[in-house]
Formats: structure tokens, C-alpha cells, sequence
């Protein structure tokens, strides 16, 4: 009897790649279709997907050549919201590692995200290089059951892309490029498990590289929270060089009684208005504490200052106001004390 059930299912499975072999090309439209219909719900709309060849690269995987598309952000409040990028891959492999328990891995060659022309901005990237795998699992008995795992992994990449971390097991190695006042940056980009899920990471010597060029000095909570945080690190380098430049340009005009000051409250300030109170707060903390130089009442000062940055901007008032009021303000440390 055993021998039945195991030649039966070994001819079905015989059977099955046969067929899956030769109708690999309806598969694969399938397969785009659903992206291209259902990708939206997701913060992802994806457009004009295309792929060269469709194989059986061995007896359990299925192996695509030149992918390409271009997608479309979506999702309110992302720094990529209507940012409008081409996707491109030498090969996307699809292997089932398990078949009882429905393990697979994608694995990708080649991946290259593009910026498309005329969308750049020095908030993101310009392009994101390099070669990925990921591991899921998808139900082969139930088709309910499989869909909804479908579901989950377009919410997974839809997260990767608009927040740099995923759910699962992923290995990724490459780089970025990105342009901050006309300069273009190379930095080198890898994946790290954090918890249940994975991040992309950003290389701190890349950071480090960075800010020599730009003339910012970073303290190692900062490094640190830059490199956590890859795709939000271009523009909190921009912002950095704002400021100072902003606070530079005041102070050469006699206008602000406190160059610290205004530049923490303004920092605090644009940070506050762009990602929050929260995140504000994590990013001036990092400034803070990590610094070896600051005495204790130049950290008094700058602390208060950031909290008052981080009202002004709750409060509404324009960045325009920011100087008149912060000269009025007595809550406001012009000096160490």
C-alpha cells in the first residue's frame, strides 16, 4: 500500500512539472496580472510589467529573465508618495524548498531600482543596486490559504520598499546613490535580522564618507541611527546642511543673538514638521548623547531648545516666524548658563 501512495504521488509530481513546464507562459502572465491588479491595495502601483524568458531552471525551481516595471508609490505620508521608480532584474528564480511545508526562496540577480527621470529628489535614493533572497511559505494544498500568503508577501516588499524592513528572512547586498546639493553619494547597503523581521542597513563607513564630504560632524548615536535608517538618511542630511547654513547665514548678519540656539530650535523644528515629534526627538537625542565635547550646560541648552523647536512646529508657526519669536521667547536659552 505505501508503495502505491508513493509512486502515485511521485507520477503526479512527474506529471505536474511536465505541465507546468509547458504552460510556463500563461503562469507567468497570471502571476503579473495579479500584481498589476492588486499591488495598489498594498501602497504599490505596478505598471507595465514585462519579462524576457521563462524557464525550468531545475526540477523545483522556476527561473524569469530580464523583469522590468515600473511602479508607483502610493501610500499617504511616504517619502516615496508618488515617486514613480522602474524596476529592473537580470533573473528572479522562484524555488520551492519544502513541498510539505511550503518553504520557497526568491531569489533575484542583478536587481537595480531607478528613480525614473524627472522624479528625482534628494529625499530618497536615485537608484538601489544589488542581489536578494527571500524566504516564504505558500500553501500548495489550499488554495485559500495560499492567496492569502500571496497577499502577505506583496504587504512584505511594499514595506521593504517605503520602510526598509520586512517581515521574514531576507539577505540583501548592493548599494545607493544619491544626490544632496548637487554632489552624488555612493553607499554600501545590507541586510541585518532585527527580531522577526529584516532590515536594510546602510554601511557606517558609507555614512562616515558622507558627512567628511558635506562638513558634518557626527556623533556615534548618530552614525548609528543613520545607518538604521537608509532611506531616510539622505534627507536628514539635507536638513542637517540646511540648518547650519540657514543659522551660518544669520549669524554673519548679526541677527540672531544665539547661533546654537536657533540652529537647534530650527533642526528640532524641521524635523518635528517632516517626520514628528517622535522620530524629532530620536534624532536630536542621538546628537546629544553622544556627544563628547558638550559640557552639561551646553546640553541643558540644546535639550530645551529642541523641545522648543518641536512646539513651535506643533504650534504651526511658520518657519518664517521662527526668529522673531524664539527672541521674544524667555523659555528659549540663548547662552549656557
Amino acid at each position: 500500500m505505501f508503495r502505491k501512495i508513493v509512486l502515485g504521488a511521485s507520477i503526479s509530481f512527474v506529471l505536474f512539472y511536465a505541465a507546468l513546464g509547458a504552460g510556463l507562459g500563461p503562469f507567468s502572465s497570471k502571476i503579473f496580472q495579479y500584481a498589476r491588479e492588486n499591488g495598489g491595495k498594498y501602497g504599490t502601483k505596478l505598471m507595465d510589467p514585462r519579462y524576457e524568458s521563462v524557464r525550468l531552471a531545475s526540477w523545483n525551481a522556476v527561473e524569469w529573465g530580464g523583469i522590468s516595471a515600473r511602479f508607483k508609490s502610493l501610500r499617504k505620508g511616504s517619502l516615496l508618495e508618488e515617486k514613480v521608480f522602474r524596476l529592473q532584474a537580470d533573473r528572479v528564480r522562484l524555488k520551492l524548498l519544502n513541498f510539505f511545508t511550503g518553504r520557497c526562496r526568491i531569489e533575484a540577480e542583478g536587481v537595480e531600482l531607478l528613480l525614473e527621470k524627472g522624479t528625482a529628489h534628494p529625499r530618497v535614493p536615485g537608484r538601489l543596486a544589488g542581489d536578494m533572497s527571500y524566504e516564504f511559505r505558500l500553501d500548495l494544498v489550499h488554495p485559500g490559504i495560499a492567496r492569502k500568503q500571496i497577499r502577505e508577501l506583496f504587504r512584505a516588499f511594499s514595506s521593504l520598499v517605503h520602510e526598509g524592513m520586512i517581515a521574514g528572512k531576507l539577505e540583501f547586498r548592493g548599494n545607493s546613490a544619491f544626490s544632496i546639493k548637487g554632489k552624488t553619494f555612493e553607499a554600501v547597503l545590507f541586510s541585518e535580522p532585527a527580531g522577526p523581521q529584516t532590515r536594510l542597513v546602510m554601511e557606517p563607513g558609507s555614512i562616515r564618507n558622507v558627512a567628511l564630504v558635506l562638513g558634518d560632524s557626527l556623533t556615534p548615536s548618530e552614525i548609528d541611527l543613520l545607518s538604521q535608517h537608509p532611506f531616510l538618511a539622505p534627507r536628514l542630511f539635507e536638513i542637517q546642511d540646511y540648518v547650519r547654513e540657514k543659522a551660518e547665514t544669520l549669524n554673519a548678519q548679526g541677527k540672531a543673538s544665539s547661533k546654537d540656539a536657533y540652529k537647534h530650535i530650527l533642526w528640532s523644528y524641521l524635523l518635528t514638521r517632516e517626520y514628528g515629534p517622535d522620530f524629532a526627538k530620536v534624532v536630536t537625542d542621538a546628537h546629544e548623547n553622544g556627544s563628547a565635547t558638550n559640557t552639561a550646560a551646553d546640553h541643558k541648552m540644546d535639550f530645551n531648545n529642541n523641545i522648543v523647536g518641536r512646539r513651535y512646529a506643533l504650534s504651526g508657526i511658520p518657519e518664517s516666524g521662527l526668529l522673531s519669536r524664539m527672541l521674544q521667547d524667555p523659555s528659549v536659552i540663548q547662552h549656557p548658563e
